[in-house]
């Protein structure tokens, strides 16, 4: 089957969203039949970003039959996860022809790696393909040397902004009333995740971070913000108002998990 008709089969069903898949293979090293094979025995199609080691995408044989309830461990030697890193299943949706797709975040030492993500697409229990952006040589502390309070504070010296959207009680009272939450505020919500410099893998600098958006009033902006958890340094910010399309990650192609599909904050 030619390559075009595989990734038209599986855009139609829906086994991968276009936007992810296109770039990863306009991208990539393509490797199909015996070359595929040899890879990943078993497999017919596999993707390998440029510049990385790990496959962006694997394609099974019809007559395989790696079971979904073995994964990440059937898939290790293409995976190459260190005994410090592992995926953890958060969430599974099934479609009306037949298939299930299970969510897999990657952790190091039990920290959220960020944009490191993959799907399983299976059908009665057998693998069908896997997809997604694992992020390689992945190393960095996991213990907090400053506070999340601190980290808010130099992200809002960063931004320089004048008033921040917490500041502003009309804002304030509007959202509570919109939520229905008495609680509900748009000071920054703190997660510590592990993210590359710039959110760029290829950097390979990788820092132990406190991700939170801070949402200024004036001026008028909107940014996730990625403050280094040990010695504050900015890593990284992301425009979430000016930004027209997801950002695609520059390392494997594949669009950005934080950036398609935004990180919730249940306080705003």
């Amino acid at each position: 089957m030619m390559l075009k008709t595989i990734v038209s089969r599986f855009l139609v069903a829906g086994f991968i969203p276009a936007l992810a898949i296109l770039p990863s293979f306009m991208l990539a090293q393509r490797y199909s039949g015996a070359q595929a094979d040899s890879i990943f025995k078993g497999s017919t199609l596999v993707v390998i970003p440029q510049g990385s080691k790990i496959p962006s995408m694997i394609l099974m044989g019809e007559q395989t039959d790696y079971k979904a309830n073995a994964f990440p461990g059937v898939l290790q030697p293409v995976l190459k996860l260190s005994e410090n890193e592992e995926l953890k299943e958060y969430k599974t949706s099934k479609d009306n022809i037949g298939f299930a797709h299970h969510h897999y975040q990657q952790y190091f030492k039990n920290v959220k790696v960020e944009g490191g993500e993959c799907i399983v697409h299976e059908k009665l229990g057998r693998i069908i393909s896997v997809n997604g952006s694992l992020m390689e040589n992945v190393e960095a502390p996991v213990k907090p040397k400053i506070t999340h309070k601190e980290a808010i504070q130099l992200a809002m010296k960063h931004l320089g902004a004048k008033r921040y959207k917490w500041e502003n009680p009309a804002e304030e009272s509007r959202l509570r009333k919109m939520r229905k939450d008495s609680a509900a505020t748009y000071y920054p919500s703190v997660e510590l995740v592990i993210a590359a410099k710039d959110l760029d893998p290829k950097k390979k600098e990788w820092h132990l971070c406190y991700k939170f958006d801070v949402y200024a009033d004036q001026p008028m902006s909107r940014h996730w913000f990625f403050v280094d958890a040990v010695n504050g340094e900015i890593v990284a910010m992301e425009d979430r108002i000016n930004t027209a399309h997801p950002k695609t990650n520059i390392n494997t192609g594949i669009v950005a998990p934080s950036t398609k599909e935004p990180m919730s904050n249940p306080k705003n």
